[in-house]
């Protein structure tokens, strides 16, 4: 049954084509696959790190859109990190710390069954 589940490797290739702000947390729309961060996203560009919803997050996070996803992974305990072609990251941290709440992040792909919870 695993192999139905949605895989986070999946994203790679797709195209980040929404940021949705909503209340407490942030929705990232790849063309059908989505990711929700509940815990406050990080955007890594070179050696600048801002976190949500500290100012200029919200640009940050928008900036990616339109970019394509190199590579995705979720290193359990520590972060869900998606690398784009341009080497921005996108990071949700997964540490214990960062859960504002019982789930630090989602994923669905409409491709598969289920969701993924962290």
């Amino acid at each position: 049954m695993d192999d139905q589940l949605p895989r986070l490797e999946a994203l790679a290739g797709e195209q980040l084509s929404s940021v949705i702000f909503v209340a407490d947390y942030v929705q990232f729309d790849f063309n059908g696959p989505g990711l929700t961060a509940i815990s406050d996203p990080i955007v890594v560009r070179g050696e600048t790190r801002v976190r949500f919803p500290d100012p200029g997050s919200r640009d940050a996070l928008c900036s990616l859109i339109q970019q394509y996803v190199k590579s995705a992974s979720a290193i359990e305990s520590e972060r869900i990190e998606v690398t784009f072609d341009s080497g921005d990251r996108l990071l949700v941290p997964l540490d214990r710390a960062s859960y504002t709440g019982p789930e630090a992040a989602t994923f669905s792909d409409p491709k598969a069954q289920g969701l993924l919870v962290w």
